[in-house]
């Protein structure tokens, strides 16, 4: 008897390491898990069953593990229905601008393809403003002192920059001092009816002539079209 069970408990050690081996070293899933709990209930020795401690704690792995699997599952399902939300939200918005004049971030301006937009710019405080001209390699080609200005929304002199250039893309970058002196950045803006909707990989897209804007990029809207 003594005998039978050693040769019993022995199988059952051989019976687990050879499932757990056969992970290679891999994290075990719920499939390996089931099936090495399994083997170890089949091959278990009748004389001497596993604690019943040990068997709570496999179950409350199991358990566990399941419920994470589904957690994930739920959190995936609910990531996609989001985003199919989104991408209809963003659509239908994006067709309600059609006919609408839109006021919208984008420093870029073409020379030699037609009238450049008009470009303003929201100046937070009293102070004075430079409008540069940077072509694509990043030089400023042409820089216009704009002069003092107020808190509100200012225009910028596009003509006086973009007069004379050779054609090409060109961005204009605005430098904004305080009255403090300290140097800013500024937004530049532009005004555009839109006149279609353009698909794509990354969302629906504006445009306006021979532009483009993105949703995130429309800072205002004009109520009257």
């Amino acid at each position: 008897m003594i005998q039978k069970v050693a040769a019993s408990r022995t199988l059952n050690a051989n019976s687990a390491g050879s499932a757990a081996g056969a992970l290679g070293g891999a994290t075990m899933g719920k499939d390996e898990f089931i099936k090495l709990l399994v083997a170890q209930m089949q091959r278990q020795d009748p004389l001497n069953p596993s604690d019943g401690k040990d068997m709570a704690a496999q179950l409350a792995q199991f358990s566990s593990l399941e419920q994470l699997m589904n957690i994930n599952t739920a959190l995936g399902t609910q990531g996609a229905s989001s985003a199919a939300l989104a991408n209809a939200f963003a659509g239908a918005t994006a067709i309600g601008l059609i006919g609408k004049t839109v006021t919208a971030q984008d420093a870029s301006v073409t020379v030699g393809s037609g009238v450049p937009l008009p470009m303003q710019t929201d100046v937070p405080a009293a102070g004075t403003l430079v409008a540069r001209l940077v072509n694509a390699q990043g030089v400023t080609v042409r820089t216009v002192k704009v002069g003092a200005v107020e808190a509100g929304r200012t225009a910028i002199p596009v003509d006086s920059l973009t007069s004379g250039v050779p054609n090409g893309s060109y961005t204009v970058a605005l430098d904004f001092t305080n009255a403090s002196g300290t140097v800013s950045q500024l937004a530049t803006l532009v005004r555009a009816r839109i006149d279609g909707v353009q698909y794509g990989p990354n969302g629906p897209v504006l445009k306006s002539g021979g532009r483009t804007f993105s949703l995130p990029s429309i800072a205002s809207i004009d109520l009257d079209g």
